[in-house]
């Protein structure tokens, strides 16, 4: 059984998010839909502009490796900021849940994995898609996060590959932007100095990229690279304990979560 039936997506719902019915494994690790005991669960693909409410958020302690659960809840946290600060590229931009973006990696057929991405963009024609990448394979969880920041607004779309941990997940996201019909470019990213925070890395990454779009900087002449990215696990905390404070997140985690972007 692949991880997502497509044929019970529903498409175009009243707020344009695209729901897809997804086996998620319970317990810890990332999603795997082919090792025993995992649970249905409804996984979005978040269209920034138009952010549901239902946020999984709530007292229970957040583990040193972040899960799908927490990427999906800052992903929505992100999306109404987005909305809040700039309402024309919240918009264009789309923040695929981490099951929707296994599903595209780990599908069988890479014919039906363009298909169900080009469903997804052709619903709300976004210029911007963000995707969590994990190196979990059909028997085994993953045990590392990565970013795929998909520039569709060329010809040819563009996906650039923000790792924390070098060139670890460089394979898994050169086959899934091949995938989804994208050249990939190289891009520089800031590295993380422990054996956990590879999920931060990524919500700060899409965070860093989504305020410098809304500030007008696009990666058409250059990449937008990451490099003095500096990773806030307190902050994540913070915004997961407290969503009503999402609106300020974004402007915070721009420049000022940044060291400088000197030789960018």
């Amino acid at each position: 059984m692949s991880p997502i039936d497509t044929r019970r997506a529903a498409f175009g719902t009243g707020n344009r998010q695209i729901r897809l019915e997804d086996q998620v494994r319970s317990g810890h690790g990332t999603s795997c839909a082919h090792q025993p005991g995992y649970q249905s669960v409804t996984h979005t693909v978040f269209d920034a502009e138009h952010i549901g409410d239902n946020l999984l958020v709530g007292s229970a302690p957040i583990p040193l490796w972040l899960e799908d659960e927490h990427i999906a809840a800052d992903f929505a946290l992100l999306g109404k900021a987005l909305h809040w600060a700039s309402p024309d590229i919240a918009a264009r931009t789309w923040l695929v849940a981490p099951a929707v973006a296994h599903f595209l990696q780990m599908t069988e057929n890479p014919a039906e994995a363009a298909t169900t991405f080009h469903d997804i963009i052709d619903d709300g024609r976004p210029s911007f898609v963000f995707l969590p990448v994990n190196n979990a394979g059909t028997g085994s969880g993953g045990t590392h996060w990565s970013l795929l920041f998909v520039d569709l607004c060329e010809r040819q779309p563009v996906a650039y590959h923000y790792d924390s941990c070098g060139t670890l997940n460089s394979a898994i996201a050169q086959g899934l932007a091949a995938r989804l019909g994208a050249r990939l470019d190289r891009v520089r990213m800031a590295q993380q100095d422990n054996g956990y925070d590879c999920g931060v890395f990524v919500l700060d990454a899409t965070r860093a990229l989504a305020a410098r779009l809304a500030e007008g900087e696009r990666p058409v002449s250059q990449p937008l690279h990451l490099d003095t990215l500096v990773a806030d696990r307190q902050a994540l905390l913070d915004r997961l304990a407290a969503p009503s404070n999402a609106r300020v997140e974004l402007a915070s985690s721009s420049r000022s979560r940044e060291r400088s972007y000197g030789g960018r």
